[in-house]
């Protein structure tokens, strides 16, 4: 008879989440080191995804304000930098997903 293995699921949680170095070997482990690097790739993506996203709203919101203060010259400066941040987002994600891009 065999006797079963008892694992603390939210102790064993809590210590890949204290420890990013030893939850990555673990990912290793599990599921290779190619996959792990392309999760890696996807999560920086998606980070790099939300600072734009959030650098764009930020600018479009003070452009908005700017334009009704009739600071029309201040104003296209947010918009074009909310466009950059958000144009370069949009290429890094195209070249990870392998989509052509303009």
């Amino acid at each position: 008879m065999s006797v079963p293995i008892v694992v603390d699921i939210g102790a064993a949680m809590q210590t890949l989440e204290a420890n990013p170095d030893l939850a990555r070997k673990m990912n290793e482990l599990v599921l290779g080191p190619v996959i792990v690097e392309q999760l890696a790739a996807r999560e920086a993506l998606i980070n790099t995804l939300g600072e734009a996203l959030a650098l764009s709203l930020d600018n479009m919101q003070a452009a908005s304000d700017l334009f009704e203060d009739g600071q029309n010259e201040d104003a296209w400066e947010y918009v074009s930098s909310a466009q950059l941040a958000t144009k370069k987002a949009v290429a890094e994600f195209r070249e990870f997903a392998g989509i052509a891009g303009s």
